[in-house]
């Protein structure tokens, strides 16, 4: 065997290691052999320098006389950039209260890895998707060891498992074993029918704040809604949230966010500051130890099936997951142990509805704040057959392509989970040569990296559209993860989205979302997720509060041909000629003209029916071309949506029918013998077109299928 001399490059000659050469080695071999002696995780990143030459191949590596110098990724090895900051505080004051803000500028200033001292806690960030992969892959250089400094060191939790517990343990083996049956595709879709319950429960406090016209906080009333879920699906417990406008947030869900908001800001003070006997460190103490006495009564009182099953069986049978962990097996016989029970549980109820809550808050935000999404959501839901009675499942959700770009697009965007920690298990060179110490603490900054415009494409913008691109089809591996990836990844991520996808849908079908006030949303700096919350004017706090009204109905896209018509009030009647003629109402009550942003048309729809308010959006311009117009009714029951779709159908399908029967006219009249050849062609022709356009009627009229309906309309008008 041949022996050689190498050194880090950036260090002296006088540092370097003689390492064994197996005869015939390859350069790849002899770059994994010299990255496992130095701990460099990429060796394909090592390459070779003598004399400030680069070495390309082994036999240029072995003709050279004295040591070899060893760089990485073409770089010297060296340490890893950061503010200095300043005496005690450290980097403290240049991160809080904008934490987002603020670590983008360090990434802007250091590049994709950087180190902040913040009181005596060093954790090193990265909006690297080729770091993050190496971060959270939980190999020989990784793991999830939630030591001091780890922002999830006050409340860690070992008896938990999963999210609270060290990767390395019994405890997180067993949990993750049974806890991943219970949250997994097959299992949470026999959730679904009571997630629909839960946001349709709902729907009384919401009608009551549209009918008292008041603005609302977002935040809260999602926390509600996303705790009500959790509590049924995971404990078996009604929180009773939406008994009335003002009810109370249940014990349990307060207690859960005060810990979580008290764990931020005792982990954001420094290691040393968790073990005080006083304050906070005292409160997050006192807060777990309710939470626990707490999930020990539910447990207790939960309901429990007959038998004991098997893993799979129980999560499919199960009524909630106190019922799934009482009953279910592994093949062996062995069951969760009890002592795990109320943590794990803890878990899966606290990971659940704060991370619900904080999506549907933001999803709401980006209906409200980025113009034309909420439009295209409903009208998604109408194309594919929605109405108040569809029973969410699986299956339904699966063919709303829009509203699974608008998720993505939210997510990526305003992510609430944003810092999944890992603990490095020995010293190491990452890529770009920089150096990592044993027991270092590393984030993947998940907000940094969707927002890194190395890999998105104007990263600020709002765009569902740009998950139909190539480019991020094809974005680098690990660019995109909303709940982290590897094997500590969120174990209820199915859970998560499919929540997500039965109540977004029922209450944007329902409702229409409006911001109550202009403004930037700040997020809490304080909190354990990124949520929205209150941001500071000239007066006073004012919080992410909107308006909610009884959903818009677009009824059908009308084209409206008003070229040469230019005043105001010919055009308005032509406007209400049209919808009235098309929607079969008893006409106008009183008109409010105004052209220059839109018109208000108050109608009455017919007998035994309150006053309606239709909105009819009209760009301004002299020449009106209203490819789609959306009629809004700001009523009160959805009763009325039904009423109003049931006659235009009607009326619709009575249009079909005559049109039919006028091209059969046309078809009779043509079969007289035509005076010239030319002549007889051209009828032949139309001939065919007619009776492919009544072919395609009658197949509309069984189908039922309006918009194509109305494209027919046109393309045969001239026949």
């Amino acid at each position: 065997m041949t022996t050689k001399q190498f050194f880090l490059l950036g260090k002296a000659e006088s540092t370097a290691r003689e390492i064994e050469l197996p005869p015939a080695v390859d350069f790849e071999e002899l770059q994994n052999i010299v990255a496992s002696h130095y701990a460099i995780v990429k060796p394909k990143g090592v390459g070779f320098v003598h004399d400030d030459r680069r070495l390309t191949s082994v036999s240029e590596v072995l003709e050279k006389d004295g040591p070899i110098a060893v760089s990485v990724n073409g770089n010297a090895v060296r340490e890893v950039p950061g503010p200095s900051g300043i005496p005690y505080f450290g980097n403290y004051l240049e991160i809080y209260p904008d934490h987002l803000g603020n670590h983008q500028r360090l990434f802007e200033k250091y590049g994709s890895l950087f180190v902040t001292n913040s009181m005596g806690n060093r954790l090193y960030q990265t909006n690297s998707a080729e770091l993050s992969n190496i971060f959270l892959s939980e190999d020989h250089y990784f793991t999830k060891e939630i030591v001091p400094g780890h922002p999830l060191h006050p409340i860690k939790n070992q008896e938990a498992g999963v999210f609270l517990a060290d990767t390395d343990t019994e405890q997180w083996r067993l949990a993750h074993k049974f806890l991943p049956p219970a949250l997994g595709p097959k299992a949470v879709r026999h959730y679904a029918p009571t997630m629909q319950r839960t946001v349709e429960q709902s729907f009384k406090v919401f009608d009551e704040l549209d009918q008292k016209g008041e603005a609302w906080n977002v935040y809260q009333y999602m926390l509600k809604l996303g705790s009500q879920a959790v509590g049924k699906l995971v404990l078996g417990m009604d929180f009773a949230h939406f008994e009335e406008v003002d009810a109370p947030l249940h014990e349990m869900v307060l207690k859960i966010a005060e810990n979580l908001e008290l764990n931020k800001k005792v982990s954001s003070m420094g290691a040393w500051y968790a073990s005080m006997p006083f304050g906070d460190p005292k409160k997050v103490r006192q807060t777990m130890g309710r939470i626990m006495e707490m999930m020990t009564e539910s447990i207790a009182r939960a309901s429990k099936g007959q038998d004991d099953l098997e893993l799979q069986d129980a999560a499919l049978k199960a009524e909630n997951v106190v019922d799934y962990f009482l009953r279910a097996t592994d093949n062996k016989g062995n069951k969760l142990p009890p002592s795990q029970f109320a943590p794990a549980l803890l878990v899966a109820t606290a990971a659940g509805f704060t991370t619900t809550s904080s999506l549907l808050s933001w999803l709401i935000y980006s209906l409200v704040k980025y113009p034309g999404n909420q439009e295209r959501l409903l009208q998604e839901l109408i194309d594919n057959d929605w109405d108040e009675d569809t029973q969410v499942t699986a299956e339904t959700t699966a063919k709303l392509s829009f509203l699974d770009k608008f998720i993505k697009e939210t997510q990526r965007l305003h992510n609430p989970s944003f810092q999944p920690g890992r603990t490095a298990k020995v010293d190491m060179i990452l890529p770009g040569g920089y150096r990592l110490p044993k027991g270092s603490v590393v984030i993947s900054a998940l907000h940094h990296m969707h927002n890194n415009k190395d890999v998105w494409e104007n990263p600020g913008r709002f765009d569902p559209d740009r998950w139909d691109t190539e480019q991020v089809k094809n974005r680098p591996a690990g660019s995109y993860i909303p709940f982290a990836t590897g094997p500590r990844m969120c174990v209820g991520f199915n859970f998560a989205l499919q929540e997500i996808k039965v109540f977004l849908p029922k209450l944007v079908y329902r409702y229409k979302f409006s911001l109550a006030q202009d403004g930037p949303i700040d997020y809490d700096p304080y909190f354990q997720l990124i949520r929205p919350n209150n941001f500071p004017n000239s007066t006073s706090p004012t919080r992410l509060n909107v308006f909610v009204h009884s959903q818009q109905v677009i009824i059908a896209p009308i084209i409206m041909n008003l070229d040469n018509v230019s005043d105001d009030q010919k055009i308005l009647k032509a406007i209400e000629a049209f919808f009235f003629d098309e929607l079969v109402y008893t006409g106008p009550e009183r008109v409010n003209v105004t052209l220059q942003n839109s018109i208000d048309i108050h109608v009455s729809p017919g007998q035994r029916r309150l006053e309606d308010c239709w909105h009819v959006a009209v760009p301004k311009s002299p020449v009106i071309k209203a490819e789609k117009v959306y009629l809004t009714p700001v009523v009160r029951h959805l009763e009325r949506q039904h009423e109003a779709e049931r006659l235009y159908r009607k009326e619709i399908d009575s249009k079909h029918k005559r049109r039919l029967k006028i091209l059969k006219e046309f078809e009779t009249r043509a079969q007289q013998p035509a005076e010239t050849p030319e002549k007889q062609k051209a009828a032949d022709h139309l001939s065919a077109q007619r009776k492919a356009c009544m072919k395609d009627l009658k197949s509309m009229i069984k189908a039922d299928k309006k918009e194509r309906a109305k494209t027919w309309y046109k393309k045969i008008a001239w026949l």
